[in-house]
């Protein structure tokens, strides 16, 4: 891929043959700085500055995915309080996931246009201002918008999360890194999520002034950390390939030089080292006109496009579906609510253990291999438990069906910001976690009518089927672990 210097509408097209060789000398360059962004990301290697990006992260998705399950637990206490419907109470939920869609899908558009960073903190302060609102709303209306507000902030978290991590972290630990922030977020928030809510609507609901206000402390507890996170993460650069995708080489170099000194916070006399000796302005060709969103469907990047939507919404509809329903199931098959519910902690401590099985076969195996094996288990799986007729095996195969399904969804955040180039990675990966999120939403009510038509067995048909089209999906996807960001696509 070539780079040019941009022309200036005052420059004649062809130019002089002085300006012509001094364009091709600049283009050359441009050729040379490609690679060598690559290699100097590469070479700085994992030290601790990279690992508190890391922490910055994730500790904002962990908080973010307490957020979004807190209501579930508050629901029934707000209900009570306000005379609400059933329908009502999940209307929370479901405004939560839609709004989660157009903040990721929005938050990918502007994390391309304007930066990682900037979107990144817009993000938080969203998220902040809606779980302040919920805490203190005084009517249901009320907290339908913070609801609204609060999922758009989670959206765009989850957009602009793993691209941030992905584009800083080195190429041998990109998969490592990025699937430790699902199971972040998607391991341990799910606990986090369960445990603070027992805590705060349990024993501590008397200190707190009574269920009547404890809910809003539950909702009001999440202020705190996503406005010091907020805070503190004024100190996460910019990503280097944004920055030179923009031709911005001095603030590259800045970057890359304060990664090599183990710092977030250089000083006024810190040395800056020319990783890239181009001129300022320096961009890539491509990238010297106006990027367009149909661009994720041109060229080769649209088979990246519909091999993510496809996985994504795959992958997020079934999580969903077996978190939902995998207690009804089990009360269906005769056993007690509470014994139930005993089953269901036991199968998702299975998908935390998935988690960090997930992060291990991310850095290690490839993509596709781990896609098919494990969905052709999840498939397994799934048949085996329609056929079991006691506790044991049933609880057995649900707890291997949730851990495979972590290991895959691990490995499907570290795949996402691989599928596009450094002009559309937010972007792309914002739109994969909209159509996602939109089977996240609309797959409990599939599952609900299979439910009531056919039993369970209907329930676990929906799985075994998502299984099989992420197992076809992934075989003619592209290949991207171990690879280079900038090589991909």
């Amino acid at each position: 891929m070539a780079f040019t210097a941009p022309r200036t509408s005052a420059q004649p097209l062809g130019g002089t043959m002085a300006e012509q060789r001094l364009e091709k000398t600049t283009t050359q360059a441009g050729v040379d700085l490609y690679g060598r962004l690559g290699a100097a990301v590469d070479g700085i290697s994992m030290r601790p500055v990279h690992y508190k990006i890391f922490a910055l992260v994730a500790l904002g998705s962990l908080f973010n995915a307490i957020e979004q399950y807190n209501v579930g637990y508050a629901g029934p206490i707000i209900a009570e309080q306000w005379a609400l419907s059933s329908t009502a109470v999940g209307l929370l939920s479901t405004a939560t996931f839609i709004a989660m869609a157009v903040g990721s899908l929005l938050s990918g558009i502007a994390g391309d246009r304007y930066g990682r960073r900037v979107i990144f903190m817009v993000n938080l302060a969203v998220f902040a201002v809606g779980a302040l609102l919920a805490a203190v709303a005084p009517s249901y209306e009320t907290l339908l918008a913070a609801r609204i507000l609060v999922g758009l902030g989670l959206g765009g978290e989850i957009a602009l999360g793993f691209t941030v991590v992905s584009e800083m972290m080195p190429t041998k630990r990109r998969g490592t890194m990025t699937a430790s922030l699902s199971f972040v977020a998607g391991g341990i928030g799910v606990f986090a999520a369960s445990g603070l809510g027992a805590l705060v609507l349990g024993p501590m609901s008397g200190i707190l002034g009574g269920e009547q206000l404890a809910w809003r402390w539950f909702f009001a507890i999440m202020v705190l950390p996503a406005v010091l996170i907020l805070f503190i993460r004024r100190y996460v650069p910019e990503t280097p390939r944004y920055l030179l995708q923009h031709g911005k080489i001095n603030e590259t170099n800045r970057v890359l030089s304060s990664l090599a000194s183990n710092t977030l916070r250089p000083g006024k006399d810190f040395e800056v080292e020319r990783f890239l000796d181009v001129p300022e302005g320096t961009r890539p060709t491509e990238d010297l006109g106006k990027v367009r969103l149909t661009d994720i469907f041109q060229g080769a990047v649209l088979r990246s496009t519909i091999v993510g939507w496809l996985l994504t919404l795959a992958m997020f509809g079934t999580i969903v579906v077996l978190t939902v329903f995998m207690s009804t199931v089990l009360v269906a098959r005769g056993f007690e609510v509470g014994t139930s519910l005993l089953y269901t902690t036991l199968i998702n401590f299975g998908g935390l253990l998935g988690g960090l099985v997930g992060i291990v076969a991310a850095s290690k195996l490839p993509r596709r291999l781990t896609f098919i094996s494990g969905a052709g288990m999840c498939a397994a799986f799934a048949v085996c438990f329609s056929f079991s007729t006691n506790a044991v095996p049933a609880v057995i195969f649900s707890f291997l069906l949730a851990f495979t399904f972590q290991v895959l969804l691990a490995n499907l955040w570290a795949y996402l910001p691989e599928l596009y180039p450094t002009r559309l990675r937010a972007f792309g990966t914002g739109a994969c976690s909209t159509v996602g999120l939109l089977a996240a939403g609309l797959g409990p009510l599939a599952a609900g009518a299979l439910m009531d038509g056919f039993g369970e067995v209907g329930v676990y048909t929906l799985v075994g089927g998502m299984c099989v089209v992420i197992a076809v999906i992934a075989t003619v996807g592209p290949e991207t672990q171990g690879r280079d960001l900038d090589q991909v696509v």
